[in-house]
């Protein structure tokens, strides 16, 4: 994976991470049922610092500002809802 981020780079593609959280009234509950998903975003940050990868959104709603009327059915988010995940970056 990481060999082929470094050939996308290589051929000048922008590449950017985007997180999507789950609804916050269960993100934590999805959390805590797949902890993979935390050690997933702590290897999107590492990858993003060590390849200079910009990251959009967050796997924590809270964090974008996202609340459960973001979403049309409980997992896709509204027009609303995308553009609070688009405008979040990460603090460098």
């Amino acid at each position: 994976f990481i060999q082929f981020l470094k050939d996308l780079k290589n051929e000048g593609i922008q590449i950017i991470f985007l997180k999507h959280p789950y609804p916050p009234s269960i993100n934590s509950i999805i959390l805590n049922r797949h902890p993979n998903i935390l050690k997933t975003d702590k290897i999107i940050n590492q990858i993003s610092k060590e390849l200079n990868i910009k990251i959009k959104g967050s796997f924590f709603p809270e964090e974008v500002g996202l609340t459960d009327e973001d979403y049309y059915d409980g997992l896709h988010l509204t027009i609303q809802g995308t553009k609070k995940l688009l405008e979040f970056n990460l603090p460098e």
